[in-house]
């Protein structure tokens, strides 16, 4: 189809317009903008649904294929047309779409059905559409849906899945089901609240979800806001932002890319839910600043301060294993009058490094929220940060759960507040062992009460340079509570530059049987404390250290010697440490 070319219904008054059924190999769309598939109703009638079964489908330039429904008056209900596709590859690009809207009127949009082996989205130009699927809402009018199933999604250049409401009415959700997506340089998927009506869920599950960064730097008259990812978001006037639930087997979210809900509204934010079993979230985009990241926020518009009283929603992810890196991120933040989300984490394996962070925080007067973090295996950071901090209101708790250990190098888990009058959050961590090597866990207030810090574990080794603190620079310091079997304070140092050679004090083991030999007992009593100050006795069995062993070597007096590499045993429960292993002595 091309050279303004259509095929195309069109329905006035009170009739519908028709359906359209399209059957055939491929179909190509590069003609001018208004070469399009298309069912309109520009009156009380319903626009017909467009049903398209094809091999290929490659949509080029501002073209597309639609629905829309346009009544005379708001008052008017007229429901839009679906849109049902069924392809084994689908390309749009250069500002193509597949769209469908209500303009008008009190109606619902119409539904738009994928089921593909492969969609690429990519693609624009200034001045032109963005390339995408989408639905929109205006007036009184609900969107409608966005239902996909392929193979393999592919979103680059602008390249837009999204939902959108401008009006009263709300916009739709968004289900996503793929094996493969890749969202990169500018990419979106998104559902957006412009008006009074709530933006749509987003739904995805996929085998593999990748978010790639930098977004493209064009032409800044038409593209003011560069980013790529999964966006969830409210305007000031009166919009709520759905919620973003996930679920896949690997999420990469990188340079800057990023998973965002956020509210600037009286009404609160929506939820982020992840279930995944491998997350890595690293870098940034040089061009915007923009951190990769997961987030939940309230956010301010200039101008509408007064109006953004809602919450923000809740950050929940599930893994078996979490890596955060390159000043990767996850977050709860309010900049509003309204509260900050909680952050909640349950993953078997976790770490943070180069100067990446889990942090709540707080601009304004909303307390910043808490975080909890169940780790069922192990927690390790470098150079990285877990922290919340509230400028002028309470700041948020940190709950940290491990099984067996955390290990922090060059980090620290902080919680502030530099209020007046906002009080410092409580610090808990409990497991197994942890190691504080040169790291801080530090709970501060300006005037308010400062946080209490409480560390369960069997074991606490900090080094010299390494800090625990609660204070109140005007105020009531927090409470130090620490309950570990063994605390090991300054306990760990640099070994000397040079080891002494223990080679000499190793005796030929053919002299363990003379006069003179070093030797060693193994004793079976239980061993006792001479002192409170003495050393605990090893809880590891002996059976561990010393076996025995099966293989002879033959070894005469008179050859080089060598180190010592095993042990023989005389008469228990004595114990000779030989040069050779399990020796027959030939003079």
């Amino acid at each position: 189809i091309g050279d303004t070319s259509e095929i195309s219904s069109f329905s006035y008054g009170d009739h519908d317009s028709s359906k359209i059924d399209l059957i055939v190999r491929n179909i190509d769309i590069q003609g001018g903008m208004d070469s399009d598939i298309k069912s309109i109703s520009l009156g009380s009638g319903n626009s017909g649904d467009i049903n398209i079964s094809a091999n290929d489908i490659k949509i080029v330039g501002g073209n597309g294929i639609y629905t829309q429904t346009i009544p005379p008056k708001n008052e008017i209900s007229a429901n839009g047309g679906d849109i049902n596709i069924n392809a084994n590859r689908i390309e749009l690009l250069q500002g193509a779409q597949i769209a469908s809207g209500a303009v008008r009127g009190s109606g619902t949009g119409g539904t738009i059905s994928i089921n593909s082996n492969s969609i690429y989205v990519a693609g624009t130009l200034p001045g032109a559409n963005w390339p995408g699927i989408y639905t929109t809402a205006r007036g009184f009018s609900s969107g409608g849906s966005i239902l996909i199933n392929t193979g393999s999604l592919e979103l680059a250049e602008f390249g837009v899945i999204g939902t959108l409401s401008r009006g009263i009415g709300n916009g739709g959700d968004i289900h996503i089901s793929a094996d493969d997506i890749f969202v990169s340089n500018g990419g979106v998927i998104s559902s957006t609240g412009f008006d009074q009506g709530d933006a749509g869920d987003i739904n995805i599950n996929a085998n593999s979800i990748k978010l790639k960064g930098p977004s493209p730097n064009l032409d800044p008259d038409y593209f003011e806001d560069d980013y790529t990812g999964i966006f969830a978001v409210a305007s000031p006037l009166g919009a709520a932002p759905g919620d973003i639930t996930i679920t896949t087997n690997t999420l990469e979210i990188l340079d800057g890319a990023q998973i965002d809900n956020s509210t600037s509204s009286w009404k609160d934010g929506g939820n982020i839910d992840i279930t995944a079993d491998y997350i890595h979230i690293a870098g940034y985009d040089e061009g915007t600043g923009n951190h990769s990241y997961i987030r939940s926020a309230t956010v301010v518009f200039q101008g509408n301060e007064s109006l953004a009283f809602g919450d923000g929603g809740n950050v929940n992810i599930t893994a078996n294993k979490i890596e955060l890196s390159d000043q990767g991120q996850i977050s709860v933040v309010t900049d509003s009058h309204g509260d900050g989300g909680s952050l909640n984490i349950d993953v078997n394996h976790l770490t943070l490094t180069d100067d990446s962070a889990i942090l709540a925080a707080s601009s304004l007067d909303g307390a910043a929220g808490d975080i909890d973090i169940n780790v069922n295996n192990s927690l390790r950071m470098s150079g990285s940060n877990i922290s919340t901090g509230a400028a002028q209101a309470d700041g948020g708790n940190i709950h940290i759960k491990f099984a067996q250990q955390a290990y922090l190098q060059n980090s620290g888990i902080t919680t502030s507040v530099l209020s007046a009058s906002g009080n410092g959050g409580d610090i808990k961590i409990s497991g197994e062992l942890v190691v504080l090597n040169n790291s801080s866990i530090v709970a501060t207030a300006s005037a308010g009460m400062g946080g209490d810090i409480t560390v369960e574990s069997q074991t606490l080794i900090t080094t010299s340079d390494s800090v625990i603190s609660a204070a109140s620079d005007q105020s009531v310091s927090g409470n130090i509570n620490l309950g570990p079997e063994t605390n090991v304070f300054t306990g760990l140092e640099s070994l000397p530059t040079e080891v002494a050679d223990v080679s000499n004090y190793f005796r030929n083991e053919c002299n363990f049987d003379r006069s003179q030999f070093s030797s060693f007992l193994v004793n079976n009593k239980p061993l006792t404390l001479a002192n409170s100050s003495d050393y605990s006795p090893s809880l590891f069995s002996s059976k561990y250290i010393i076996q025995d062993s099966t293989n002879t070597t033959f070894w005469q007096i008179n050859k080089p010697e060598t180190k010592a590499s095993d042990r023989v045993v005389n008469i228990e429960p004595m114990i000779v440490l030989t040069k050779h292993t399990n020796v027959d002595c030939i003079n």
